[in-house]
C-alpha cells in the first residue's frame, strides 16, 4: 500500500470520528503508527524502521506541550504521532507547521463565532500580554459565563497533513 494513501486514510477517518464523537480513538492511532512503521520497515529495512520511529516521536513531541497545557486532547497528540510514523521526522514537521497555521485559523474562526470578534481579540491580547509579562500561560477565560471552546483538532491535523503532502508533490 502507498504510504501517502495510508496516512491520508488515517487522518481523514480521525477527523471524521473527532467531529462526530469529540475523540480520536486509540485503535486508529495505534493502527496508523503500526502501519506507518510496518510500511517503512518493509520498504526501507532498518533505516526505514528508525526513520518511522523517529517521526512518531517527533510528531508526538510537537504537540505534547499543548496537551500538557490543556489545549488539546491526547488523541490529537497520538494522531500526529501516527502521521510522523508515516511521513518521517521532516515530513511530520512540515505537516505540523501546516496544521498549526490551519489550526490557528480554525480556532480564531470558532472563537469569533462563539464569543464575537471583539471578545476574541481581547482574549488573544490578554493572553499574549500575560505570557510576555509573566512568562506563564494565561489561565483565564473571557468571562465567567462563557464556556471553553471545543475545537476538533483532528480536522486541522487532517487538513494540515493533506496540505503538506500536496505541497511536496512534484
Amino acid at each position: 500500500m502507498d504510504i501517502t494513501l495510508f496516512v491520508l486514510t488515517v487522518v481523514i477517518i480521525g477527523a471524521a470520528i473527532d467531529v462526530t464523537t469529540g475523540l480520536i480513538p486509540n485503535w486508529l492511532t495505534v493502527a496508523g503508527a503500526v502501519g506507518g512503521i510496518s510500511l517503512h520497515s518493509a520498504s526501507g529495512g532498518m533505516s526505514g524502521f528508525v526513520g518511522s520511529i523517529t517521526g512518531l516521536c517527533v510528531g508526538m513531541a510537537l504537540l505534547l506541550g499543548f496537551y500538557a497545557c490543556g489545549g488539546m486532547g491526547a488523541g490529537d497528540v497520538k494522531l500526529m504521532g501516527a502521521v510522523g510514523s508515516c511521513l518521517g521526522p521532516l515530513g511530520v514537521i512540515h505537516a505540523a507547521l501546516a496544521t498549526g497555521i490551519l489550526g490557528g485559523m480554525y480556532a480564531l474562526a470558532v472563537g469569533c463565532r462563539h464569543w464575537g470578534m471583539l471578545a476574541t481579540f481581547r482574549y488573544i491580547v490578554t493572553g499574549c500580554r500575560t505570557i510576555v509579562l509573566t512568562g506563564g500561560m494565561f489561565p483565564g477565560a473571557i468571562s465567567a459565563a462563557s464556556s471553553r471552546l471545543l475545537l476538533r483538532y483532528g480536522i486541522a491535523i487532517a487538513l494540515g497533513t493533506t496540505l503538506s503532502l500536496w505541497w511536496r508533490e512534484p
